[in-house]
């Protein structure tokens, strides 16, 4: 009987540390609660103004979203909600912006399309990450869309 459970125990353990910590359970709520202090600390307004829009995260090896890009801006937008309390809007930027080789690229011949009146923002989170055969960094800005700058650029790495 103690056979049976060490050897269970034993199965359950190498299982377990051979997937990504973060997607089983870890705490990734923490790591972007951390972020959006970073993006929006107490003695700033970023989202007394207007809501926020807060990109898919891009793969920069890979230029698209994938699965994980997805998993991570919307823990990006809770963390905003919950710490920040942003407004955020759901809205899909990929016709508007391409992450390529040589950075962001905005899609439109006018950039102030960003601002339309149905989204009426000033600020943009746009975040990105890269795979390392032991860790994942996040890198976000948040971006100022009356000026193109970067107010605030925070990273993360996730170790596994």
């Amino acid at each position: 009987m103690h056979r049976i459970l060490l050897i269970t125990a034993l199965l359950v353990t190498v299982g377990c540390a051979s997937v990504p910590r973060f997607l089983h359970g870890g705490n990734l709520g923490y790591v972007f609660d951390s972020i959006a202090r970073d993006l929006c600390p107490s003695s700033d307004n970023v989202c007394t103004s207007s809501p926020i829009i807060v990109t898919d995260f891009t793969n920069i090896a890979l230029m698209k979203p994938g699965p994980k890009g997805l998993l991570f801006s919307d823990y990006m937008k809770a963390s905003l909600s919950k710490v920040c309390h942003c407004e955020i809007y759901e809205v899909k930027l990929r016709k508007t912006l391409k992450l390529s080789e040589s950075g962001l690229e905005v899609l439109t011949e006018n950039a102030t399309q960003l601002r339309r009146k149905e989204y009426n923002t000033r600020w943009m989170v746009i975040g990105t990450y890269k795979e390392t055969p032991y860790s994942t960094v996040i890198f976000v800005r948040l971006v100022d869309l009356a000026t193109g700058k970067i107010k605030r650029f925070t990273e993360r790495e996730i170790y596994y």
